[in-house]
């Protein structure tokens, strides 16, 4: 492949990319400069199904949108394993592990062929370092997401007469 080639395609990964960050509940607040970084720096990993993104356990400090396809979460026990709740296409999650090392405490595991784009701990905070007035932006961007996806739990706990008592309050922290 010639390097004309080469720059077509990284303009149009680019692009994309930008695009998609835009979309992102952590990224969509930020300054275009803030955003064309992260854009830069993002890169893409595909996986075949029945493959993991990450193991419970791990500390890959990494945050996924995921592009194509959908992936399992799921919950390691003893003997066996669980499946959580599916992500589907246009997907973004893993973002507090960009900010502080944090053990994942499920696996993601590819349910059909993924195609993710990747922010490492790293990069982002290259990026955050460029632009440290991002951070309150982003723990409101963050706040906003918990109460949101907790509000979603309690509609769904309400309209399925679930017992809520081993729900617990992640908005609250």
């Amino acid at each position: 492949m010639n390097s004309s080639t080469d720059t077509s395609q990284n303009t149009s990964e680019f692009i994309a990319n930008l695009s998609i960050l835009r979309q992102a509940h952590l990224f969509s607040s930020l300054p275009q400069e803030a955003l064309k970084l992260f854009a830069y720096l993002a890169t893409r990993e595909s996986y075949r199904q029945g493959e993991y993104v990450f193991r419970t356990g791990d500390d890959d400090g990494c945050s996924y949108y995921i592009m194509e396809g959908s992936a399992d979460l799921v919950l390691d026990n003893k003997d066996k394993s669980s499946i959580v709740r599916n992500y589907p296409q246009d997907h973004f999650l893993g973002g507090l592990s960009m900010f502080s090392p944090l053990p994942r405490l499920f696996s993601l595991r590819a349910a059909k062929d993924l195609t993710v784009i990747v922010m490492t701990r790293e990069k982002f905070s290259m990026v955050m370092e460029k632009f440290p007035e991002l951070s309150l932006q982003m723990v409101k961007a963050i706040a906003k997401r918990i109460n949101e996806v907790e509000g979603q739990s309690i509609e769904h706990y309400k309209k399925e007469n679930a017992d809520i008592k081993d729900f617990f309050g992640a908005s609250l922290i």
